[in-house]
């Protein structure tokens, strides 16, 4: 089966990809399937870049043959030379499209972090490349770093996948950090709807993010997640959180000095769970918050 991608892959165009490739009972359309990458012309956001990395691996631990065109790769600004210094081409066909592709200093390459043990990559990557982008010491990152130790634990209690997918980008015209990370599990809804039977997805997704709520099941899941996660980027940061999540999505923003939720069916399913974290740059004294009284030694 060829499937083109849309010229451009943000939140809007996943849903229509998606539903391309997995049907209804959600299984894959065809024993072989071709992404074809040479109709992908105009951009890509970091949502997409985790989107397509999962969904080559969902296809794939279902025994389907993916088969890649990555297409040519058209100067600096192409989306397909992007991805290849971002090392996807590097992660799906096991090379680089160019000899020369290499990390942008803009971008924390796409990332399979295992759920067993993402603490290494966290402190090790993701934090010092986060510290440097918003010119804070990694100290003040501490809550971020145990949200999303967080989320890559709940990917392992309650998703069927074992891997997060993360990908990051600076975006300096528009002073923005944007953090996309990415499972195809059980989704959020699918776990606060044990407790609350009747809600329907984006009324989960809303709940999920109140403070105190939880659903961990595991020890080492302190229920340190969503709520502290969306205050931290949306007051301390003063960003914004968008969670796609099944049929359900959610947007966090700050306004006024308060978080603004709105939550609402989405344009179509997402098979699992989408975060995109999104930092603001050009805030005076961002993250200067008293320090936090836990350490990781307590996870």
């Amino acid at each position: 089966m060829h499937i083109k991608l849309p010229s451009r892959i943000n939140r809007d165009t996943m849903y229509g990809l998606l539903q391309k490739v997995i049907n209804k009972d959600r299984e894959p359309v065809a024993n072989e399937i071709l992404l074809d990458f040479s109709t992908l012309t105009y951009f890509i956001e970091p949502c997409g870049v985790t989107i397509l990395s999962n969904l080559i691996h969902w296809l794939e631990r279902r025994g389907v043959t993916v088969m890649i065109n990555p297409g040519e790769v058209n100067g600096y600004d192409s989306p397909n030379k992007f991805l290849d210094d971002s090392m996807f081409f590097q992660e799906h066909i096991g090379e680089t499209l160019n000899e020369r592709a290499s990390v942008r200093s803009t971008t924390l390459p796409l990332r399979q972090v295992s759920a067993q043990g993402p603490t290494e990559w966290l402190l090790g990557e993701f934090t010092p490349w986060l510290s440097k982008q918003l010119n804070v010491h990694v100290s003040r990152l501490a809550t971020i770093q145990v949200c999303m130790e967080e989320l890559l634990n709940n990917i392992r209690d309650h998703s069927e996948e074992t891997t997060g997918c993360v990908f990051a980008q600076y975006v300096p015209g528009n002073s923005e950090i944007m953090i996309s990370i990415s499972d195809f599990g059980v989704g959020i809804p699918y776990n606060v709807q044990k407790k609350y039977p009747s809600y329907v997805d984006h009324k989960a997704l809303r709940e999920s993010v109140n403070r105190g709520f939880t659903t961990r099941t595991q020890k080492h899941n302190r229920g340190f997640g969503l709520d502290n996660l969306v205050y931290n980027v949306v007051m301390n940061g003063k960003g914004r959180v968008y969670i796609h999540s099944l049929n359900g999505m959610l947007s966090c923003k700050n306004g006024d000095d308060i978080i603004e939720y709105k939550s609402k069916s989405s344009l179509g399913y997402y098979p699992g769970t989408l975060i995109d974290i999104i930092f603001r740059t050009d805030v005076d004294e961002i993250f200067d918050i008293e320090e936090e009284d836990f350490s990781w030694e307590d996870l």
